[in-house]
């Protein structure tokens, strides 16, 4: 795997564990739509970190926008265009990221929690959050997508100004007439020394 596809992977990782924290909270709010009964149905199915993780998904999603678009504005620069995948690609991708990653989770935490793994498929949370899931990661890819064009953008934009002609034609005198006038300001005719 090339650097640029690993980089790629990393930032579809850090979309797809925000992915799994956001259809985690939907299928929470959904089956529990009580804030007390939720906080309770938390507590007891192992989520005690999920402050803790929601801050962390928030700085990895951060993180992965400034980075996607960084990579396409690269990939404009390097005027390399096989490394933008297909949206599909990056929907299905993202998909099976974040139903193994949500799956994973889910049976850790009730491993570490008192009911154990016994009781997670029966959990309504559970069944409502993979549709959750399933939608966030059609959000992530069409960010993914949104992000690599606007990094493309800005780097056709700067590319533009970096042109040596964009910018002659911003100055006052065009480039031929500027070395001329810059040599006759420099060069003054000597006077005789004064005589006191």
């Amino acid at each position: 795997m090339t650097r640029p596809r690993f980089v790629q992977w990393a930032f579809l990782g850090l979309f797809a564990v925000a992915g799994v924290v956001l259809g985690h909270m939907v299928g929470y709010w959904l089956a529990y739509p009580d804030a007390h009964e939720r906080a309770i149905d938390l507590a007891r199915t192992g989520h005690g970190y999920w402050q803790i993780g929601v801050r962390l998904a928030c700085i990895g999603v951060i993180a992965a926008a400034c980075g996607q678009t960084v990579l396409g504005f690269v990939a404009d620069r390097r005027r390399s265009h096989s490394s933008e995948s297909s949206f599909v690609g990056v929907l299905l991708t993202l998909t099976a990221m974040q139903l193994l990653l949500f799956g994973s989770v889910e049976t850790l935490e009730r491993l570490w929690s008192p009911q154990g793994a016994v009781g997670l498929l029966q959990e309504p949370s559970f069944w409502l959050a993979l549709p959750a899931q399933i939608l966030a990661a059609l959000g992530s890819a069409w960010l993914v997508r949104l992000l690599g064009r606007i990094g493309r953008q800005l780097a056709r934009r700067t590319g533009e100004l970096s042109r040596p002609h964009s910018i002659a034609t911003r100055m006052a005198f065009p480039p031929e007439q500027l070395l001329p006038f810059l040599w006759s300001t420099t060069q003054r005719s000597r006077s005789p020394p004064l005589i006191a």
